[in-house]
């Protein structure tokens, strides 16, 4: 092990430590050690770095964490159903999943209204987590309009 991995482990450990002391005085539920923000926090943050991940095309501090061959094939349409790849949803060129995205945003959808949305155009990736799917879409269009107020995309802005 490198000094520099030691050193990492020892802050992350600190961090987690920090972090443990700090939500110990949040408000408690009945059966809860900590308080009720710990853990759907822990959850969306989760969410976000793997959406970050791809974003990155698997790559983190100069580091390969996954191949972009693997990440390829993710993003590569399912011949039965255009608008799924490899364990992601394709929004592509007709905007199937989510209207309000870029075409090439991707999303990770799970139950409860959890939708991780990756969009390369903006280069941002939003966590959502219990919203109801029949106002995702609406929660998308004023991300991307705030956004794009700022920063116009950069992908899906040729004519």
């Amino acid at each position: 092990m490198k000094i520099n991995d030691a050193v990492m482990g020892g802050l992350l450990l600190v961090l987690a430590a920090a972090i443990g002391v700090y939500v110990s005085g949040f408000p408690g539920m009945p059966g809860q050690r900590y308080g009720a923000a710990l853990f759907p926090g822990m959850i969306a943050a989760g969410f976000a770095v793997c959406g970050a991940l791809l974003l990155a095309r698997g790559r983190h501090g100069g580091r390969v964490l996954l191949s972009e061959g693997w990440i390829d094939r993710m993003m590569r349409p399912c011949p039965i159903a255009p608008w799924y790849g490899m364990l992601v949803w394709l929004n592509g060129e007709r905007r199937r999943v989510y209207p309000a995205a870029s075409d090439s945003s991707v999303f990770l959808i799970g139950a409860g209204g959890h939708v991780t949305w990756i969009d390369p155009s903006r280069e941002l990736v939003v966590a959502s987590r219990w919203v109801k799917p029949e106002r995702t879409n609406a929660l998308f269009a004023r991300v991307a309009g705030g956004i794009d107020s700022w920063i116009p995309p950069t992908v899906d802005s040729a004519p």
